[in-house]
Formats: C-alpha cells, sequence, structure tokens
C-alpha cells in the first residue's frame, strides 16, 4: 500500500469515540498518522508534514483539501469550500435564533477554558429561556450539555462544520468596528 493510499483511508474514516457519548470522530491524529505510516525518530512529524504538504497538492485538482479540527486536532479530509457550499445546506436557514445561540456559547467557550455556566448564556443572549436552543445545538451535536453541572463546552464536531478561523476573524473585525 501507497502512502497516498494509507493517508487517504485515515484522514477519510471515522470512527467510534472512546467515552459512550456516541461522538463520531473523523480524520487521524498526527500520532496516528505517523504510526501508519511507520514514521519514527525526531524527525517523524517533519516527514509527515512534508508527505501530507505533497498529498494536498495531489488531491486539490479533485477540489480536495486537508484541514485540521480545532478542537480536537484531528486531520480530516474534506471538499473545498466552493463544493461545500453546493452540497451543505445552512442547519440554521430560517433559524437565527439558534444561531446566535450557538455564536454565544462559541464566544463564551473560546473566551472561558472551555466550558460555561448556563446562566452565563442566558444572561448574554438576554432571554428567560434558552434550554431549547441548547438542546437543538446538543442534538445536532454542536455543543454538549452536563446536565448536573448546568455546564456547556463545544462538542470536537463543531470544527469539522464550522470554520473557526473565519469566526474569529468575523468577531475580532466586528470588535474592531465598534471601538472605533
Amino acid at each position: 500500500m501507497n502512502e497516498y493510499t494509507i493517508l487517504m483511508h485515515l484522514l477519510t474514516r471515522t470512527k467510534q469515540g472512546i467515552s459512550n457519548d456516541k461522538l463520531d470522530i473523523i480524520g487521524a491524529s498526527v500520532e496516528e498518522l505517523c504510526d501508519n505510516l511507520h514514521f519514527t525518530g525526531k524527525f517523524a512529524k517533519i516527514q509527515l508534514h512534508e508527505l501530507m504538504d505533497q498529498f494536498s497538492k495531489a488531491i486539490s485538482i479533485f477540489n480536495l483539501q486537508l484541514k485540521q479540527n480545532p478542537f480536537n486536532f484531528r486531520w480530516y479530509l474534506t471538499q473545498s469550500s466552493e463544493i461545500e457550499e453546493i452540497f451543505n445546506s445552512n442547519p440554521f436557514n430560517g433559524k437565527p435564533r439558534i444561531a446566535a445561540t450557538l455564536c454565544t456559547v462559541l464566544s463564551l467557550c473560546l473566551t472561558n477554558s472551555g466550558k460555561i455556566d448556563i446562566n452565563s448564556v442566558k444572561k448574554i443572549r438576554n432571554k428567560k429561556d434558552i434550554i431549547k436552543d441548547l438542546h437543538e445545538l446538543e442534538k445536532s451535536n454542536f455543543i454538549i450539555m452536563e446536565k448536573k453541572s448546568n455546564q456547556i463546552s463545544i462538542n470536537p464536531n463543531l470544527g469539522y462544520y464550522l470554520d473557526i478561523e473565519g469566526f474569529l476573524n468575523l468577531l475580532e473585525n466586528e470588535i474592531r468596528k465598534k471601538n472605533l
């Protein structure tokens, strides 16, 4: 089996998460990639990144690209953004309140070490009841709600659906506009 075949297999696979929370894990970690490609020693990660750079160039003609999930740092293969826009529909189409709640949760989680209290979301959203919104986000596998502690965290699967870098750039631009 050649290296590209191994990369294609590892970067497109989906496997069940370690815990019983039914989270699917897509792609592979750097360690898994190095192990399966038999890259060892102090230059293993360099070898891997060189191979992935070559692989990325080779698959670009098929409108495919490598991405890394910023929440679990796993590499995966996806369609280019132009192709994704054709096939993906907006999960928040007609539901701006759900998108606003996710935006609030994401902003709070990114600024508060990953976990937040439900009340902090209520306060920022200025809504009396956001539980229905949070349940819908949990059902969509965008957030994880811990019922006992009223804590919310980001589901790592969100990294496969949302361009986090683009989101952070958008937030930064909005903050700059308001500070001017």
